[in-house]
């Protein structure tokens, strides 16, 4: 199936801490799954509810964090599981970390050393 976004997303497995904005609750692990310039895949516990704010507290390295401000676009099931697969839309973000965080792992055409 062909890639339908104007900047494809790429797999990665990087530690998250999630924070609904505005919300009381405490924050709740995720896992980035897949980047892009434009949006990040995650899955996590909670099932959330489109257009709500997230704030993700990505673990890129073992004492570097990147804190990136998201949207909700989609939030499926994971079947026979108790996770959720999110789709976030990224607002605000510096725009440096983007970059980095698009460009941790080589893609399939670039080559891996």
């Amino acid at each position: 199936m062909k890639e339908r976004r104007a900047f494809p997303r790429l797999p990665v497995e990087l530690p998250a801490r999630c924070e609904l904005s505005g919300s009381r609750n405490a924050p709740f692990p995720a896992l980035v799954i897949n980047v892009g310039h434009q949006g990040i895949c995650i899955t996590a516990k909670p099932k959330l509810e489109l257009e709500q704010f997230l704030i993700l507290h990505i673990q890129v390295k073992h004492n570097e964090t990147m804190v990136i401000k998201s949207r909700v676009v989609w939030c499926e099931d994971i079947a026979g599981t108790v996770q959720h697969k999110i789709g976030l839309k990224i607002i605000s973000a510096k725009p440096e970390d983007i970059m980095r965080l698009v460009h941790l792992y080589p893609t399939e055409s670039e080559g891996k050393a």
